[in-house]
């Protein structure tokens, strides 16, 4: 198969330099995809990290409240209903981080009368509502936020709940006991609504369509997009593998399915230690390749543009540097056809190229010259020759040819031969008869070898 000069160019040079050019994009698009998927990630860990860190900072604060207001109470300073209600009114009131807060003391706790007190304010649309959860109805001492500090003797983080009767909404208790005389006198509580917790959580930007969602200690979804499956599924029918970390207090970062949409996702998971939560950040996968696929699509297409423009300037310099030696080669055929009337005038674009252009016209302008001559020489050399057969034939004419020479006598035998060492010689001979009795012998040699028309004959005898 033929291949041209421009198309050996094209491969030996292009596809080299492509191949070295399509690994450097690769390589800076994989450098720049692995970076900004970095960065993204990183993005995600501070923003779980942050959340979880506001979250705990907030209970931290919040779990304060319930010890102040139990001191409060030990010091004798607050002893009957009204007081106590309106003492808890003014706890709600300045600390808007707050749901609501309760004091519920033990049976009898406040006199005989009183077998069961327990006021509760929260707030309203409106400001604070009172509810007394003292009663049939509710019965807070089988509940959790009273029985488990009580019986443990230590402040504590509930499990979240709904405060049916007691609030209507899903939130988490701080309860801390308070004594009287060393002994056991109540609980006061502080509650921290889910919603209000996450309220800058959901306004959070994460992508286009992830988001935040909280997990209690149980697995049970706090918060979550689907509002549906809010305190009534668990992370570990969602996403059985991203549970496994979040249940064990872990902080750290998973690529796994979004326990949402079941599509691939980036999960950053962090701890909120005060209240045994533990929060996560969601981000869909494509969302957070979204940069860096672009970015890697903006060079994919640089280094296409790079391609084309490689290959269209070797194509050009290709057929620019090749038409010379195209013409040459072409030239060079027909000169071997035997014309030798080429001459080339194409404009050559390298040095090298013009001296070659040069010497092939002046090959042909001596070529033609050296066949003139030739064709000159040839016609002196033919004619020479025909000089020269025309005198042997003059030569051969003068020597006697027919033997026996004398049949009418057959006592003598004579024979002659004349072989000239060139084309002609300058020898010569004869004999015959002077009478019946004397034989004459001619022999004659001219000196020297070739043609001189200036020498003159020396006869023999």
């Amino acid at each position: 198969m033929k291949v041209t000069l421009s198309t050996r160019l094209i491969t030996w040079v292009g596809v080299p330099a492509a191949l070295v050019l399509g690994f450097v994009v690769w390589s800076a698009s994989r450098r720049s995809f692995d970076r900004v998927a970095g960065q993204t990630e990183q993005l995600s860990r501070l923003m779980a990290r942050t959340y979880a860190a506001e979250i705990e900072t907030a209970l931290s604060r919040a779990q304060k409240i319930p010890e102040m207001i139990g001191r409060t109470l030990e010091t004798n300073q607050i002893d009957n209903p009204v007081k106590i209600e309106a003492f808890l009114r003014q706890v709600v009131e300045k600390n808007p981080e707050i749901y609501g807060s309760c004091i519920a003391f033990k049976p009898n706790g406040l006199g005989s009368d009183l077998s069961a007190y327990a006021p509760y304010y929260y707030r309203g649309p409106n400001g604070p509502v009172f509810e007394q959860l003292a009663k049939p109805e509710y019965n807070y001492f089988q509940w959790d936020w009273y029985r488990l500090p009580r019986d443990d003797g230590q402040p504590m983080w509930t499990e979240p709940y709904f405060d049916e009767g007691g609030g209507n909404t899903i939130m988490i208790t701080y309860s801390a006991p308070f004594r009287r005389d060393d002994l056991f006198w109540g609980i006061a509580t502080i509650d921290i609504a889910m919603a209000q917790l996450m309220r800058e959580g959901k306004t959070a930007t994460v992508g286009q369509s992830g988001y935040i969602f909280i997990v209690s200690k149980q697995g049970r979804f706090l918060t979550f997009p689907d509002e549906s499956k809010i305190m009534q599924a668990s992370i570990q029918n969602a996403n059985a593998q991203l549970a496994k970390h979040m249940l064990a207090g872990e902080s750290g970062f998973l690529r796994t399915r979004d326990p949402w949409q079941d599509r691939p996702a980036w999960v950053a998971y962090s701890p909120v230690r005060n209240g045994g939560l533990s929060l996560a950040v969601v981000y869909p996968e494509a969302e957070a390749l979204a940069d860096a696929l672009h970015l890697r699509n903006e060079l994919l297409v640089t280094g296409l543009i790079g391609l084309l423009g490689l290959f269209g300037a070797l194509i050009f310099i290709a057929r620019t540097g090749s038409k010379p030696i195209v013409e040459l080669s072409r030239a060079a055929q027909l000169v071997a056809d035997g014309n030798l009337e080429q001459r080339l005038s194409v404009t050559a674009p390298t040095e090298e190229i013009r001296n070659l252009v040069n010497a092939f016209n002046k090959m042909t302008r001596d070529l033609q010259m050296r066949m003139q001559e030739l064709r000159y020489t040839t016609r002196v050399k033919e004619r020479f020759e025909g000089e020269l057969k025309a005198a042997r034939s003059i030569q051969m004419s003068l020597v006697p040819k027919h033997f026996p020479a004398f049949p009418g006598r057959p006592e003598l035998d004579v024979h002659a031969l004349l072989r000239p060492a060139r084309e002609i010689g300058g020898d010569l001979y004869d004999f015959y008869f002077l009478d019946d009795d004397w034989l004459c012998f001619l022999v004659g040699d001219v000196s020297g070898k070739g043609l001189d028309l200036k020498r003159k004959l020396n006869p023999a005898m």
